[in-house]
């Protein structure tokens, strides 16, 4: 039984020492197999650090080899254009050489365009005998019927003002004023203004020293003047009263502003802000702007119409009288009139039919007066041409039946401030040179403070 027990034990330990080692076996084993991995592990990072080593030099060259060939390319495209640039330059001056400098210098040669030529002797626009069709704003030709530069403006052709045809822009007017005029044989001392670009007419009161009725006027650069100022109505008179433009109160009274004849309802011939010769009894008074002082200029014209005077169409040149059926012209520059044409030849038109159909002025060498009617009838106005001093047919007026106009002078366009249609009134109309057309005015743009007001005076200035 000890035998046994003893040999079961060696057993035991056989066993336990057998357990052991394959315990430790597998224990070293499993270090092994740790070990080999962490081996393959540490080669294969190595393996991929290297790769991506790679790589990166790899990407590193492909980006500095594509950055060489685009700043090799750019330098070409450079290259290339400055020389296709100096070609053209070179081609163009070339071809310029003789005609135009290359920078400064002289024009050598005439440069045409369109019909307009560029010379050394100036500037020579296209000549045409009428307004080209379809034109542009700013477009410029020289008119040979006419005898003028002419410029559409985007809605109308109108002369240009260079030397002589500066009368349009000497004074550019602004405002207008209608001074006396009677209504059933009372006369007026009244005045009122007509502002332009608003179309408002505001009453001044009473802003002449004496009523006038059957009158006319014309402006000074300072002053609108008033002639045959009788203080009563339809009566001749030496007197010449004014109103002050700036101030727009009446100027005190001097028989020296007289006129050296008593005068009624007669007309004016205006030479701008300098003279103005005051129409009727087959003679003038010249009345100078700058001394305020009249006299008779010997002229003889055509003798007074209906009423006792003439009325006449104005520009900075000359002015073409008329009474009920004859005519005159009467010439700035050399103060003398003559019944034959001043430009063309023939005899001189007659530009109105009556001496109570009131003519209006333009700086633009057109003027219109009554064609039918006397102190009123009158539905049309014959335009007249003052280059060629020819009528050109007529136009509706803005209101018809009218006589007995108060007629203003402006830049683009005119106003009426009161005529005679049966009664008399204080219409209005603003009338547009352009168009030989315009539209009648309502409350705020017509005159005010007389219940009436025809034949009376007008004045404007800048």
């Amino acid at each position: 039984m000890g035998l046994l027990n003893t040999r079961l034990a060696r057993l035991q330990a056989a066993i336990t020492a057998a357990n052991q080692k394959a315990a430790n076996d597998r224990a070293a084993a499993e270090a092994k197999a740790i070990a080999e991995a962490a081996a393959a592990q540490a080669a294969a990072e190595l393996k991929a650090t290297e790769a991506k080593a790679a790589a990166d030099a790899a990407a590193a060259a492909a980006i500095a080899q594509a950055n060489a060939a685009k700043t090799a390319a750019e330098a070409t495209a450079v290259s290339q254009a400055n020389a296709a640039q100096a070609a053209a330059i070179s081609q163009v001056n070339t071809t310029l050489t003789g005609y135009l400098p290359k920078t400064g210098g002289t024009l050598t040669g005439n440069l045409s365009v369109g019909g307009s030529t560029i010379s050394a002797n100036g500037i020579n626009f296209a000549n045409l005998a009428s307004d080209p069709a379809s034109p542009v704003t700013g477009q410029v030709y020289y008119n040979t019927t006419k005898g003028q530069l002419r410029q559409w403006n985007g809605s109308a052709w109108q002369q240009v003002a260079i030397g002589d045809s500066g009368f349009k822009y000497r004074t550019v007017i602004t405002t207008g004023y209608v001074l006396g005029g009677y209504k059933d044989s009372s006369p007026w001392r009244n005045v009122n203004r007509m502002v332009h670009a608003t179309d408002i007419c505001t009453n001044l009161g009473d802003q002449l020293v004496y009523a006038a009725s059957y009158i006319q006027g014309a402006p000074s650069k300072t002053k609108a003047w008033v002639f045959c100022a009788a203080n009563a109505h339809s009566t001749a008179s030496t007197n010449a009263v004014a109103m002050n433009m700036a101030t727009e109160t009446a100027i005190a009274y001097s028989s020296s502003n007289n006129m050296s004849t008593a005068r009624q309802d007669a007309g004016v011939a205006f030479k701008e802000t300098e003279y103005v010769h005051v129409l009727s009894n087959t003679t003038t008074d010249k009345f100078n702007f700058t001394t305020e002082v009249s006299a008779l200029s010997g002229l003889s014209i055509i003798a007074n119409g209906t009423g006792a005077g003439v009325q006449a169409i104005t520009s900075d040149r000359h002015a073409l009288l008329y009474n009920d059926g004859g005519s005159t012209a009467l010439q700035f520059a050399t103060d003398t009139t003559s019944t034959d044409q001043i430009r063309n030849g023939g005899t001189v038109p007659v530009v109105g039919n009556n001496n109570q159909q009131k003519a209006i002025n333009s700086k633009l060498y057109k003027g219109y007066a009554g064609n039918e009617g006397t102190y009123n009838g009158g539905y049309n106005f014959r335009r007249t041409d003052m280059t060629t001093n020819t009528t050109q047919g007529t136009v509706a007026k803005v209101e018809g039946n009218t006589g007995e106009e108060n007629f203003d002078m402006g830049q683009d366009q005119q106003y009426m401030m009161g005529n005679y249609n049966g009664a008399q009134n204080n219409n209005g109309h603003k009338f547009f040179y352009a168009t030989d057309a315009g539209f009648t005015l309502g409350a705020g743009s017509v005159r005010t403070g007389v219940p009436g007001g025809s034949s009376g005076a007008t004045g404007w200035k800048g």
